[in-house]
């Protein structure tokens, strides 16, 4: 009887540790994670098109900032982030270049997936916001154990 007592009260106090301190890291994660997955699939896709008749330093450029982003991979939050929104502002210059050349329907086909998964990351991208700013709020206000005791740390948005 006290066993099943015991082990009931710690179910309990996991769950209130979990749902007070980590729920909202894990959702960060997750929706991280998520992201990453769109990210990547748009990577794939766009080094399909790079065989196209395009600006060939232009496309140098976008596979190397693939690369640095690829490499970033088990980095923190922050530089991932940092090597995402890099890549991010040279597509916004490359896209109405890429549209111009484009001349076969496979190709225009996989743009129009490319653009899709870029709306698809824009929400995401969103989400993680909300979700870190949750995160930082649960951070300030369970300050001593989350910061001291945990060593958790406040993570930074997206500025989009």
């Amino acid at each position: 009887m006290w066993i099943g007592v015991i082990v009931l009260l710690l179910i309990i106090l996991i769950y209130y540790v979990y749902g007070t301190y980590f729920k909202e890291y894990f959702e960060v994660k997750k929706v991280y994670e998520t992201l990453q997955h769109v990210l990547d699939t748009r990577d794939v896709l766009l080094l399909k098109l790079s065989g196209e008749k395009i600006n060939k330093k232009e496309i140098a450029e976008i596979v190397m900032l693939i690369d640095e982003r690829k490499k970033t991979k088990n980095a923190g939050y922050t530089v991932r982030m940092n090597a995402d929104v890099a890549l991010n502002h040279a597509l916004k210059n490359y896209y109405p270049e890429l549209v111009k050349v484009l001349d076969n329907p496979i190709s225009k086909e996989i743009f129009k997936r490319i653009m899709d998964l870029e709306k698809q990351a824009k929400k995401i991208r969103i989400a993680y916001n909300d979700a870190v700013e949750k995160y930082n709020a649960n951070l300030i206000l369970h300050k001593k154990v989350c910061m001291r005791l945990i060593r958790m740390k406040p993570l930074d948005t997206y500025s989009l």
